[in-house]
């Protein structure tokens, strides 16, 4: 199979600004459980989908992050999961979507990995408001 080769951001590159692995991690789990049914206040409004999308980008990324630090199969698991379901969300809903390849690009079928390379695209935008296209990628 041949693979389209395009300027993604590295994991360096898309967690270089991210906050400490550690807080990012307790922080997500508390949105996470914040969103759970039963957890949310019946006086606020419905999970929106431009708040499910922040979970699932933010979990996506720690579970990347945590995948470049102990390179654990379970963990590449966990992380190749988590980009499969952010670019799902992203492909039904695709209002909060900002890099410079959507979901549906081309670019992210070139290979096992290239959703994680969607995720941090996507984290990357998330985190510092710069697009690829922006920085002439």
């Amino acid at each position: 199979m041949t693979y389209i080769a395009f300027d993604a951001p590295s994991a360096d590159e898309a967690y270089a600004e991210a906050p400490e692995f550690g807080q990012e991690a307790m922080a997500v789990a508390q949105l996470v459980r914040e969103l759970e049914p039963g957890h949310r206040p019946a006086f606020y409004p419905p999970v929106t989908a431009a708040e499910q999308r922040e979970v699932l980008l933010r979990l996506g990324a720690v579970h990347d992050r945590r995948w470049w630090t102990t390179r654990n199969d379970g963990d590449l698991e966990a992380a190749r999961e988590s980009a499969r379901r952010l670019m799902a969300h992203d492909l039904e809903h695709g209002d909060e979507v900002a890099g410079a390849y959507p979901p549906g690009s081309v670019e992210w079928r070139g290979g096992p990995d290239a959703r994680r390379a969607y995720l941090r695209q996507e984290y990357l935008v998330w985190l510092t408001g710069v697009s690829l296209d922006a920085l002439g990628g």
